[in-house]
């Protein structure tokens, strides 16, 4: 009895969350200071990390734990082995690659993930960013995207990067909401008078009003009331 209330209990624990521990050893900057590219390192990592169930081992600790130059010396290298060395110095399940260059005025963001065990490519994420607002804005939406599909998880897709200048502006200003907003609003109006109406006849039905004669009369005021609430939840979503 006391084995079988064991394995019901075990059974009903839940399962533990996936781990994924991915190693950042650093990224190559073109056009760029070490100590700006590795905040925008730093940044993309911390918020992989802020992921439940994510694991980053950082550069620092990386040289940390190798040696600066063993590291630099794995990193220079272009074989499978060396990435599997690495990897495997570290016991992590992924290694972070890619580059971060400034390009004219805005920045191009190459990132990869690969697995450990092979080198094979996990996840690559690439853009152009106009300006660094940008490119923050896609390490943090690439760094979600990232984490949620190393732990399993259904990741939504990336929002498309606009390559656009800062300060250009792509075209005349578009008019076509106007009648839209007219529609609109018509829309919104009629949701208000019915709303109205809904409520009085919800009003007149609590306080029990001398209109109200028969059952039948309670019934179709009902009826109406329950009508018009219809229409206005359908009105006020077309506004």
């Amino acid at each position: 009895m006391l084995l079988a209330v064991a394995w019901a209990v075990l059974a009903a624990a839940p399962s533990p969350a996936p781990v994924f521990k991915l190693g950042s050893p650093g990224l190559s900057y073109v056009n760029l200071e070490q100590k700006l590219g590795d905040f925008y390192l730093d940044y993309f990592t911390q918020q992989v990390a802020t992921h439940e169930g994510m694991q980053v081992t950082t550069a620092a600790e990386i040289a940390a734990t190798l040696g600066f130059e063993r590291q630099k010396a794995l990193l220079g290298c272009a074989e499978e082995s060396c990435t599997a060395e690495l990897a495997g110095a570290l016991g992590v399940d992924g290694l972070l690659l890619g580059s971060l260059a400034k390009a004219g005025g805005g920045f191009v963001a190459n990132l990869k993930v690969v697995r450990a065990r092979d080198s094979s490519t996990l996840a690559v994420f690439s853009s152009r960013l106009k300006d660094e607002s940008a490119l923050l804005d896609f390490l943090g939406a690439s760094a979600s995207t990232l984490a949620m599909k190393l732990l399993g998880q259904k990741a939504p897709a990336l929002p498309p990067p606009s390559s656009e200048p800062a300060g250009v502006a792509s075209g005349p200003p578009s008019r076509a909401w106007i009648p839209a907003a007219a529609v609109g609003g018509v829309l919104l109006v009629g949701a208000g008078v019915f709303f109205a109406d809904a409520s009085a006849s919800a009003a007149t039905l609590g306080r029990g009003d001398a209109s109200i004669a028969t059952f039948d009369d309670a019934a179709a005021l009902r009826r109406r009331g329950q009508a018009h609430q219809a229409l206005t939840w359908a009105l006020a979503t077309g506004g």
